[in-house]
C-alpha cells in the first residue's frame, strides 16, 4: 500500500512539474483593463481607396498622444497634419481594443474570404494596428467582407479611432 501511494504521489508530482513548466511558456494574457499608457504605444488606422470617392488617409497615435495624419485623396487636407489627444483619450482607445477582443481577430478579412457571409466589391480596406508592451497586432478589414464574428465591434473600434482624433477636421 505504501509503495502504491508513493508511486501515485510521484506521478502526481511529475504531472505538476510538467504542467508548471508549460504554464511559463504560455503567452501573457491581455489584461481586461489598462490603467497606464505603455511607453511603446502606437495605434494606427488607414482607410484605403474604393471604386468612387472614399477618403484615403492614415492616422497614427503615439504614447504621448501625438496624432499624425497623412491625407492622400478625397480629403479636405492632403498631406501631413498633427494634433494631440490627452491621456484619458489614449486609455479609452487602448481599452476599446481590449474590450473588442482585438487580439483574437484574424489578421485579414478579405474579399471572398471564408469568414465572409456576404461580399460586395469595390469597397475600401480599413487597416488598424496597435503596438504595446512589445507586441504588435494588425487587422486588415475589407468593407466588402460582411457577417464575420466581431464585425460590428471592429467597425465601432475603427470609428472610435476616427472620432477620438477628430479626423473630420481634415477629411470633411
Amino acid at each position: 500500500m505504501t509503495i502504491r501511494r508513493s508511486f501515485v504521489v510521484g506521478w502526481l508530482l511529475l504531472g505538476l512539474i510538467g504542467c508548471s513548466g508549460s504554464l511559463f511558456t504560455q503567452p501573457t494574457a491581455v489584461p481586461t483593463k489598462i490603467q497606464q499608457v505603455p511607453a511603446d504605444l502606437r495605434i494606427s488606422l488607414e482607410r484605403t481607396m474604393c471604386f468612387g470617392e472614399c477618403p484615403i488617409y492614415q492616422v497614427t497615435i503615439d504614447a504621448t498622444g501625438k496624432v499624425t495624419y497623412q491625407g492622400k485623396d478625397f480629403v479636405k487636407t492632403v498631406g501631413r497634419a498633427e494634433a494631440n489627444i490627452n491621456n484619458e483619450q489614449l486609455l479609452t482607445l487602448i481599452n476599446a481594443f481590449v474590450a473588442s477582443n482585438y487580439w483574437n481577430y484574424k489578421a485579414s478579412y478579405e474579399f471572398a474570404g471564408p469568414e465572409c457571409n456576404g461580399m460586395m466589391s469595390d469597397m475600401p480596406n480599413v487597416d488598424t494596428s496597435i503596438t504595446m508592451n512589445g507586441t504588435t497586432k494588425s487587422v486588415r478589414h475589407y468593407y466588402g467582407c460582411e457577417g464575420f464574428a466581431g464585425e460590428a465591434e471592429l467597425k465601432a473600434l475603427e470609428d472610435l479611432i476616427d472620432t477620438t482624433v477628430n479626423v473630420n477636421q481634415w477629411t470633411d
